[in-house]
């Protein structure tokens, strides 16, 4: 096993993560779908049924209730779906040229006239810069691969729970 002591590694184990957490961001995203299917299935009746609580609603206490639940469910599965959808904001690591530039030419300017500056010693620096760097981005897209699980997951429930209420809705509908 490799040292942690070692910023090659942990560079290394960061830029891996790093593309790790934008799939699995990206993945929920395109789950999108899924809720698509399933909100197209419920649009299908979903007038009629609205017709029928407006008409019957106030004679039948249970479908209306049942109707404001589906109503409150699928009303936030759409909220968490539109979260989900809402693009994601861009993080990135500075370009090489800041780090082979930039900052190597103010790590140079930083020693002191007196002494040489080694190489060695500003290539651990540099690398220390772009590890703080790299862990910082990891860190950015973990955070929005949990944002975007917690709003796939609270859509997917709220989905299940309106599409059960629906159906209810349908029954009573179909029974009246």
């Amino acid at each position: 096993m490799k040292s942690f002591y070692s910023n090659d590694y942990l560079i290394e184990v960061n830029e891996k993560r790093c593309a790790e957490y934008l799939a699995a961001s990206q993945q929920f995203s395109s789950k999108f779908t899924v809720m698509v299917v399933i909100y197209s299935a419920m649009s299908a009746s979903l007038w009629s049924i609205c017709r029928d609580v407006l008409t019957a609603g106030f004679k039948n206490n249970f479908m209306l209730w049942t109707f404001l639940l589906f109503a409150l469910c699928y009303g936030l599965s759409i909220l968490f779906t539109f979260l989900l959808l809402i693009p994601d904001e861009k993080i990135a690591i500075e370009g090489p040229a800041y780090y082979s530039n930039v900052l190597k030419k103010f790590l140079e300017k930083a020693v002191p006239k007196h002494q040489i500056p080694l190489s060695t010693v500003i290539d651990k620096e540099l690398s220390s810069y772009y590890l703080a760097d790299i862990e910082r981005v990891a860190a950015e897209f973990h955070s929005q691969m949990e944002w975007k699980r917690l709003c796939y997951t609270r859509s997917f429930f709220f989905t299940a729970i309106a599409f059960a209420l629906y159906f209810i809705c349908l029954a009573i509908r179909f029974f009246m």
